[in-house]
């Protein structure tokens, strides 16, 4: 039974965020292509199960601790494909600033808010592999550069809102990240 506990966790953890991924975001980017219909419907699947896949193969990774390069650049394209649907491909939003992280804060109570909040973090700690190996005063100038660069894009772009909780959440995504492909030691056969 024991032989057959990660590969189970990873499943069922992969299963539960990669349907909450789904749900906060890739169900968004799919209506904007595809309004309804057969497409709609198949393309909806797709992504779905894409989802709970890359999850899954995430979380075995970690529990592993040992991946195959294949799957390793498999894994890191998918996420950043992944990465650019999610931050750029969304409905014009304007131009719009939150500058004070208290405001977004304030708004918790909003299990939507909460949950998005939470997805923000999490989806930003695989990232944390790439820094891995950077001693920490680089890391952290590069995690910043990247956070604030994303929401400068989006708010030129006006495909997201400028938002400095968001800064902050990718931000100690990665660093979690970081220290997690850091303890774990992760080897690539």
């Amino acid at each position: 039974m024991k032989k057959h506990a990660k590969p189970l966790i990873s499943l069922l953890l992969g299963a539960v965020l990669g349907y909450l991924l789904y749900y906060y975001f890739f169900m968004d980017v799919v209506v904007l292509f595809f309004s309804s219909g057969f497409f709609y419907l198949a393309i909806s699947i797709i992504v779905l199960l894409m989802s709970i896949v890359g999850c899954s193969a995430l979380i075995s990774m970690i529990l592993q601790r040992r991946i195959s390069r294949w799957m390793l650049d498999l894994l890191m394209a998918a996420y950043i494909v992944a990465m650019l649907i999610i931050l750029f491909a969304r409905q014009s939003v304007g131009r719009i600033a939150v500058w004070n992280p208290l405001t977004g804060l304030s708004e918790m109570n909003d299990l939507e808010m909460l949950a998005e909040s939470a997805l923000n973090l999490i989806l930003f700690i695989p990232a944390g592999f790439f820094l891995r190996n950077m001693k920490t005063n680089r890391a952290a100038i590069l995690t910043l550069a990247v956070a604030i660069g994303i929401e400068v894009i989006q708010y030129v772009t006006m495909r997201g809102i400028f938002d400095t909780l968001d800064i902050i959440l990718y931000v100690l995504g990665m660093a979690m990240g970081t220290i997690i492909f850091r303890k774990i030691n992760l080897r690539v056969e």
